[in-house]
Parts: C-alpha cells; sequence; structure tokens
C-alpha cells in the first residue's frame, strides 16, 4: 500500500531525498511540487518534500486505490546533481573511473534502501525474498566499490591503471634489467613500508604509499615475465 510506504519514509530518521521524490512523482498530484523536487535537494526542497508526503499521508482511501508503488531499475535512479560531500576542488582533480565510482555507489545505496523498504512490508515470505535477494547482491557491489574508492583515497591511483602503466614500463626490459630490478625492488619496497608506518596522513604519505603499489605490481610483472622466458 501507498500509504504504508509513505509512512515508512516519514517515520525513517534518515527520509532519503531520492526515495522521496520517487513518492511524490507517483502519488503526487501537483506538477509544480514535482518540478520543484526534481531539481534540488537543499533544506529548503527536504523540509517542502516532507510538508508535501506528509499532507499527503492522511488521504488512505484515494491512495490505496492507486496502482503499488514501482521499483525503478538501478539504471534509471536519478544521480545527485552534487560532487557527493567532496570538495569541489578535490572532486575536479578526481579521473572519470572515480567519479564514476560516486555515482554508481550512490545508486546502489539508495536502490537497496528502496527494496530494502519493500522487503519490510511484504505480504508473503516468498515476495519478501524477491527483494531481499538483490538487495543483498547490490550491498555487495556497493562494498566493493567503497573498497575500490577507498584505496585511490590511500594509494593516490587505481589498481588497474597503475597495472597497465607497470605493464608498458616492463615489456621492453631485457632479462639483465628484469634481473636487475627483481633484486633491488625489494630493498625499496622494505624502506617505503618501514618509513611510512610513523608519517602523518597528508600527500607526502599518499606519495610513498602509490610508491609501494607501484613496486608491488611491478615485482609481481617482472617475475611473471622472467617466469615466462624459461
Amino acid at each position: 500500500m501507498a500509504i504504508a510506504k509513505i509512512s515508512i519514509w516519514l517515520n525513517d530518521v534518515r527520509r532519503d531525498y531520492q526515495y522521496g521524490v520517487l513518492l511524490y512523482n507517483q502519488f503526487g498530484k501537483s506538477e509544480l511540487l514535482k518540478v520543484l523536487f526534481n531539481n534540488g535537494d537543499s533544506s529548503y526542497h527536504q523540509d517542502r518534500l516532507h510538508a508535501a508526503l506528509e499532507e499527503l499521508n492522511p488521504m488512505l482511501e484515494e491512495l490505496t486505490n492507486q496502482s503499488s508503488f514501482k521499483i525503478p531499475t538501478l539504471h534509471q535512479m536519478p544521480s545527485p546533481s552534487k560532487s557527493y560531500g567532496v570538495p569541489q576542488q578535490a572532486w575536479d582533480k578526481f579521473p572519470e573511473p572515480i567519479k564514476d565510482l560516486y555515482g554508481q555507489s550512490s545508486k546502489l545505496h539508495r536502490h537497496s534502501q528502496l527494496l530494502f523498504d519493500q522487503a519490510r512490508i511484504a505480504k508473503s515470505d516468498e515476495e519478501r525474498l524477491s527483494y531481499a535477494l538483490p538487495m543483498l547482491l547490490e550491498r555487495k557491489d556497493l562494498n566493493g566499490n567503497w573498497k575500490a574508492i577507498k584505496d585511490f583515497h590511500e594509494k593516490g591511483k587505481i589498481q588497474e591503471k597503475i597495472i597497465e602503466q607497470e605493464k608498458a614500463s616492463v615489456q621492453d626490459l631485457s632479462i639483465a634489467e628484469l634481473t636487475r630490478q627483481m633484486k633491488n625492488i625489494p630493498s625499496y619496497l622494505s624502506k617505503d613500508k618501514k618509513r611510512v608506518i610513523d608519517m602523518p596522513a597528508g600527500p607526502k604519505k599518499n606519495k610513498v604509499m602509490l610508491r609501494i603499489q607501484e613496486h608491488e605490481v611491478k615485482l609481481d610483472l617482472i617475475k611473471k615475465r622472467l617466469e615466462g622466458m624459461i
């Protein structure tokens, strides 16, 4: 029932704005408010949305005759028109794959929350399971995204980009140079790993963490290339 979904949203301390907008788009009547809610998410927009749904909520007889709430697909979920709480200056320097991960994570979070809310009011175990299984898969994907984002912030680069970069630097090395670097890199790694322990968080530490990651990737690629030559 629509009334149950609106009540859950009104009583939820999170009150996800995009979910509230989806509810009003389906059950609200004011086209002016729909335009307003879809073009901003400021404190004013959030307060106005809460008031509109609170006003809509008691209209039980009319609402319960409407069709059930249609969950949009993950692809259809709207993305906030902001940089996800990241300062704009920092956001502008992020590589596009990281920006995409932020956007995808936002959609996964809100969509899985929709599925969770539907599971809470499902009429049968079978229906509840139909929401719970995709929700768990989306949460797994969300955790993977945040791990990749965390790795980027801690090490300064995306793992895939480092592998591509180091592959290019290794592929043309002679056997003598490969052997020399395989002997030297472990020493560099040992020194950097000891050094980074006492370093305060900041750009300098990030630079050392990035160098550690690059050396680890390069050492692994060198070993694989030498093994392929034997």
